[in-house]
C-alpha cells in the first residue's frame, strides 16, 4: 500500500469537515499535484461525507476498476459498516484494520472498529481504538464519552490500571461539554 500525500489528507479533511467547497476549490486547483487515483479517490471522499454512500461506492469501483492496487479506507469502512450490519464480525474487523492501514488518521474507522471491540466485549482494545481516535480528533465529545464508558468499566476490574485515567475521564469531561460541539442525535451508545 502507498501512503497518501499531504495534500490528500488535507482535501479529505476539508470533507470531513463539511467544507465542501473549499475542498472542490482545493481540489480543482491542485488537481495536477496529486496521482490521478488520489484525485479520484477524493472525489469519492467527498460524496462519502455528504453521506451520499452508493456515489461514493460508485467513485471507488471505478478507482479499482483502473488502479486495481489501489486501497482507499473509506471503501473499506463502508463495507465494513455492511458487514457489521449483517453479523459478519470477522470480516467487519478485517475491513476496519484494512481502512487504518490504509490511513492511519481516518478517525471513523477507529470509532467504529472500538464500538465493534466493544460489542466484542474487549474493552482493551475498544479503549485503543478510542485512544487512537481521540488523538486525531480532539474535538469530538462522542469519543470522549464513550472513552468514559468504557474506562469505567475496565477501572471496576482493574482500578489499580485503569482507574487513573477513568478519574481523568470523569474529571475533564464536563469541562469538555461546555468547550467542544454537542454529540449529535443518534451518535452516542
Amino acid at each position: 500500500m502507498t501512503s497518501k500525500s499531504q495534500l490528500y489528507l488535507h482535501i479529505t479533511d476539508l470533507f470531513r469537515r463539511g467544507e465542501f467547497a473549499a475542498g472542490q476549490s482545493e481540489l480543482q486547483s491542485a488537481a495536477d499535484s496529486l496521482s490521478q487515483a488520489e484525485r479520484l479517490e477524493c472525489l469519492g471522499n467527498f460524496h462519502f461525507y455528504r453521506h451520499e454512500q452508493q456515489a461514493a461506492v460508485d467513485q471507488f469501483s471505478a478507482i479499482f476498476k483502473q488502479f486495481p492496487e489501489h486501497y482507499s479506507a473509506r471503501y473499506h469502512y463502508i463495507v465494513a459498516t455492511r458487514l457489521e450490519r449483517s453479523g459478519e464480525f470477522a470480516e467487519a474487523f478485517d475491513h476496519y484494520r484494512t481502512a487504518i492501514e490504509v490511513e492511519p488518521t481516518f478517525v471513523d474507522a477507529y470509532i467504529e472498529l472500538g464500538a465493534l471491540l466493544y460489542k466484542q466485549s474487549d474493552l482493551v482494545g475498544s479503549a485503543r481504538c478510542f485512544e487512537h481516535a481521540v488523538e486525531f480528533d480532539p474535538r469530538d465529545l462522542r469519543i470522549y464519552a464513550n472513552l468514559r464508558i468504557i474506562y469505567r468499566q475496565l477501572a471496576e476490574h482493574d482500578p489499580a490500571t485503569y482507574g487513573q485515567r477513568r478519574d481523568q475521564l470523569e474529571l475533564d469531561y464536563p469541562r469538555l461539554e461546555t468547550e467542544l460541539p454537542p454529540i449529535p442525535e443518534g451518535h452516542q451508545w
